[in-house]
């Protein structure tokens, strides 16, 4: 069986939640004029209460893209967990799969974030709304 095959088959027996390395590519497209900075977020937490509850995962993919929308280059990922202050709920594992475990003595370089978000043109997130209370 191929690594695809094995984390296919884990995904759906509805008991694993697999995650896939986003390979940085330097160059996907050469632009052909000038290039704005992006970047992509997604937020996790342990609830949906941003004046209650906290970030326990950060993820940032900058890219760069021209001004028709043709993504130029994938950059590095920024990936980041953060122990909050209380245990994490069985039901925010269920969602998002961090237990308390993994973020045990984790904490989410805020400098490094914020470096990221001022060098970007345009931030992006599935769930924008959401996300940017937090």
């Amino acid at each position: 069986m191929t690594l695809e095959e094995m984390a296919s088959a884990l995904e759906a027996s509805g008991d694993y939640k697999i995650l896939h390395r986003l390979v940085p590519r330097a160059q996907l497209n050469m632009p052909s004029g000038p290039v704005r900075t992006a970047l992509f977020v997604d937020v996790e937490t342990t609830g949906l209460e941003p004046t209650r509850h906290e970030i326990i995962e950060l993820a940032m993919v900058p890219f760069t893209y021209e001004r028709e929308g043709r993504i130029c280059e994938v950059k590095e990922p920024f990936h980041a967990l953060q122990q909050p202050k209380d245990p994490i709920t069985p039901e925010i594992t269920k969602i998002t799969g961090i237990t308390d475990e993994m973020v045990a003595g984790k904490a989410i370089d805020w400098a490094q974030v914020t470096a990221l978000v001022e060098s970007a043109d345009l931030i992006l997130a599935h769930n924008a709304g959401f996300d940017r209370q937090f």
